[in-house]
């Protein structure tokens, strides 16, 4: 049975083990039973199904997990939480516990051992603009690929408790923040770069990075960056200059720029040549709907290979 949610029984564990929280870790933990039980009700958890924890603290979440799922593994980065986690679980025979960092658990083993699907969430991958600009590359509608730019702007985030977005040891700032997302594109879409130069100029109010990455027949550059300001809308943009057409993406509108003149409009303004059929549909639902397809057909999830987030965390490791 479930203890850890009251708050008396929280205090009684961490008094028992003098446990002390460390800010490094984010530590905090639960105690309010309604918002465990809602967490639980909204995540749909039945029996049917194995769950993977990332950082069960004391094992609060863990129990209410163990009472409903048909089996649990807990990751925890803290050694010290691991005699507290074998006494607070002890009650449970459907738990393991791994004192190891999430970051280098060999993910896709576990999930082949288990026997259940996995599938790292990059929404741009599934964002409509930016798969148009795949699928003009794939099948070279307009020639080769000769150069690209790509922008992901946003403000210095002042909202983050205890700052802690400001910690690179804490959030990774702009690089795991703002580029992975256009990075995690450019490995999907085009393959692993063969090198890049990068220039990164940080400050105490702002995070400016540019990387040149280059593919062998072409180059894309690339900038993300937190402004010291509050008034600069969030951004996210590119252009792709091809053999035969200059393709942009911007404020969620798809042009293409024909060599020869014209242009090609998804907003489908009067004058343009014609209409992009650019899908209006959420990218978030889309990768959902993808992802829970792959598990109703008991499919891979080809379109997010381990292969490519791993060279993605390799590089931005190495800025």
């Amino acid at each position: 049975m479930e203890t850890l949610g009251n708050p008396q029984n929280t205090i009684a564990v961490l008094q028992k083990y003098k446990f002390n929280f460390q800010k490094k870790f984010g530590q905090n933990f639960l105690i309010d039973t309604h918002v465990l039980d809602k967490i639980i009700d909204a995540a749909g958890i039945t029996e049917e199904d194995f769950v993977l924890e990332i950082g069960p603290g004391i094992g609060t979440m863990t129990q209410y997990l163990c009472e409903n799922a048909r089996e649990v593994v807990a990751v925890e980065i803290d050694k010290n939480l691991i005699p507290i986690l074998e006494d607070t679980l002890s009650d449970y025979r459907n738990v393991t516990v791994i004192n190891q960092d999430i970051l280098k658990l060999d993910i896709p083993a576990l999930a082949k051992e288990k026997n259940v699907r996995y599938m790292v969430a990059h929404v741009v991958r599934f964002w409509p603009g930016y798969e148009a600009l795949k699928e003009i590359y794939d099948t070279k509608k307009y020639g080769k690929l000769i150069s690209g730019t790509m922008q992901r702007l946003g403000q210095f985030p002042q909202w983050s408790w205890n700052n802690w977005m400001q910690k690179e040891e804490c959030s990774g700032m702009v690089p795991f923040d703002l580029h992975i997302h256009d990075l995690d594109f450019l490995v999907y879409a085009f393959g692993i770069p063969k090198d890049k130069v990068v220039f990164r100029a940080k400050r105490s109010d702002s995070d400016f990075l540019n990387i040149t990455y280059d593919f062998g027949d072409f180059f894309v550059q690339t900038q993300a960056s937190w402004y010291a300001t509050k008034d600069h809308p969030f951004t996210a943009c590119y252009s792709f200059q091809f053999e035969d057409a200059l393709v942009e993406f911007r404020e969620e509108r798809l042009k293409i720029y024909l060599r020869d003149g014209g242009v090609i409009d998804s907003g489908g303004e009067a004058g343009a040549l014609g209409a992009i059929d650019l899908p209006q549909t959420d990218a978030y639902a889309n990768e959902i709907r993808y992802f829970t397809d792959c598990v109703e057909n008991g499919t891979d999830c080809e379109k997010v290979r381990a292969e490519e987030l791993a060279a993605v965390l390799d590089i931005l490791n190495n800025v």
